[in-house]
């Protein structure tokens, strides 16, 4: 499933127990002892340490400094623990596709763009594709998700999602994603769509397929995408659009509020077909232990997570664009300006 046009059911994957071999060999405690070992374990108030094959447990408030094994300089335990989780969130999201999902953003941007082709002037619309790639690109949105996960941190729910996401039920899940996102597989799934008339899919199957939608929160989280770059491209374009073809607040409120109750079922039966189709070869069994997880307090911590990081992301995005084109409309004027002045002179030469 896309993270744009379909909900990536499942984005993140974590150690259970973290190993950092590449940071901390030495632990430096208050009372100046030492300690060399490999940190296996790391919560937000200790750490355990694997030393000759023995665990020692550390508490952070504990500890002076940690010394990476590789002759590094010597970093505070807060430092540390702060490059541990960039490099556990780095890592989540590069197992997980996000970063791949990311990506496509600025082509789907790009595709919204030019359905206003019509409502933007000439000379300012290929310049305005151009804002749109910069106020969208990849790079910025993926940090803007990995800022907002940053500030809303729960390692204890990361462990379990790693725990479970590691199991094979879950691989199989995302391998069978990956293969329904090709271009390959977006065309089997109008086929599919196209038989089920004939062969509707058992009372059972359809009731668990609902209840995976609800558990993702996969409508909702499209219908919240949709509507979220629709306003962020037309707030975006306000300024050059001609007046006779500009929405006003109020219209622009009612248009997505419409659009937010005409989305709804035609979404739903969307990506119930999607779903369908997806996890086709999984059992009920399997799509049950996989709804029970996202049901958990850790799965629905994140994946309303996921979801509100990249919303909040594209908002970001959205006031980046908002900036750029009233800066283009600046400059519009300032020109059309110095043009009418300079015809205006040369009226006044002619006419002496």
């Amino acid at each position: 499933m896309k993270l744009i046009t379909g909900k990536l059911t499942a984005i993140a994957l974590f150690s259970l127990l973290f190993s950092v071999p590449c940071f901390a060999d030495t632990i430096v405690l208050n009372n100046g002892k030492k300690v060399d070992g490999m940190i296996v374990e790391r919560s937000d108030n200790s750490i355990k340490v694997d030393v000759n094959g023995i665990e020692f447990k550390f508490h952070n408030k504990d500890i002076k400094e940690i010394v990476p094994s590789k002759e590094g300089p010597a970093i505070s335990s807060e430092k540390y623990a702060e490059l541990e989780k960039n490099s556990l969130l780095g890592k989540v999201f590069e197992l997980s596709n996000v970063k791949k999902q990311i990506e496509s953003i600025p082509a789907h941007v790009a595709d919204e763009y030019s359905q206003y082709k019509e409502r933007i002037p000439a000379d300012v619309y290929d310049r305005g594709g151009q804002i749109m790639a910069e106020a969208y690109n990849s790079n910025d949105i993926y940090s803007s998700i990995v800022n907002y996960f940053n500030a809303n941190f729960k390692r204890e729910y990361l462990v379990k999602i790693k725990e479970f996401m590691s199991s094979p039920l879950s691989e199989k899940i995302v391998e069978l994603e990956n293969k329904a996102s090709t271009s390959k597989g977006l065309e089997e799934m109008k086929e599919y769509a196209s038989t089920l008339g004939k062969t509707p899919p058992s009372e059972e199957r359809t009731a668990l397929i609902k209840k995976l939608d609800e558990a993702v929160g996969a409508t909702n989280m499209q219908i919240e995408t949709v509507i979220t770059l629709y306003k962020g491209i037309n707030l975006a374009i306000d300024p050059v659009v001609t007046a006779d073809r500009r929405l006003t607040p109020g219209e622009l409120d009612l248009i997505t509020t419409q659009m937010r109750n005409e989305l709804k079922n035609m979404l739903k039966n969307v990506i119930s077909i999607s779903f369908l189709y997806a996890y086709q070869s999984l059992s009920n069994e399997e799509l049950k232990e996989y709804i029970n997880f996202w049901s958990s307090d850790a799965g629905k911590w994140f994946n309303r997570t996921s979801n509100e990081a990249f919303i909040f992301a594209m908002d970001k995005a959205s006031k980046t664009a908002v900036a750029k084109f009233a800066k283009l409309a600046s400059e519009r004027e300032t020109a059309s300006e110095g043009d009418s002045k300079f015809f205006k002179r040369g009226g006044e030469w002619i006419r002496k």
